[in-house]
């Protein structure tokens, strides 16, 4: 009886959302539950859905609940190449930012620093930076940065209509943070060297 009560109670925990992992014993018709979840988890919820499978007569609730940090990250150009830093929840996140900007600059134009750390939210914003991105690659000295809710976009472009699209692209892709713009509009040198001209009469 206690496997198939603990067959039928690790399937309970997959149907709601919850890592199976969680179940760690059953003696006879008592289930422990134990290990760490994270703190927007509902234990209640949890420890519910095993207390409703069949067979079970008590659930032992030993969950420690953890308190997660957020993720940070950084696109930062230097030369020809563009440096990501900062640190992501899991690898898949780290390659969803790599292989953005790799299609954006190239492969052996990004330097790839950004480190896991597995106590960390899965960040909501990821899926929209990762689509911003395409948009950075006429931004000179680029410099991306989101950390503690704030998303900061800097560095210089050649045009206001450049600038507006870019902010418009950014305030989509910037969920639930806030946007901090840090962009100068600077126009082309020959550009500047014309207008020079025509405010001294010379064309």
């Amino acid at each position: 009886i206690p496997r198939e009560i603990e067959g039928r109670v690790r399937e309970a925990l997959t149907t709601g959302g919850f890592n199976p992992e969680l179940l760690s014993a059953v003696d006879g018709r008592r289930v422990l539950l134990a290990g760490e979840i994270d703190e927007g988890i509902n234990r209640d919820q949890l420890a519910a859905i095993a207390q409703s499978v069949r067979g079970v007569r008590s659930v032992t609730d030993n969950l420690e609940v953890i308190q997660l940090g957020n993720a940070r990250f950084s696109l930062k150009s230097s030369g020809t190449q563009i440096i990501l830093q900062g640190v992501m929840p899991d690898t898949v996140t780290v390659e969803k930012m790599v292989a953005a900007a790799a299609r954006a600059y190239g492969d052996e134009h990004v330097t790839n620093q950004l480190s896991v750390q597995s106590r960390l939210r899965q960040p909501r914003w990821i899926d929209g930076l990762v689509g911003l991105v395409p948009a950075l690659v006429d931004l000179e000295d680029a410099l991306v940065v989101v950390e503690g809710g704030r998303l900061l976009i800097g560095g210089t472009l050649t045009a206001d209509e450049k600038r507006s699209m870019l902010l418009q692209k950014a305030k989509t892709a910037a969920g639930g943070l806030e946007l901090l713009d840090r962009i100068v509009v600077a126009l082309p040198k020959q550009s500047a060297q014309v207008s020079i001209r025509m405010s001294e009469g010379q064309l």
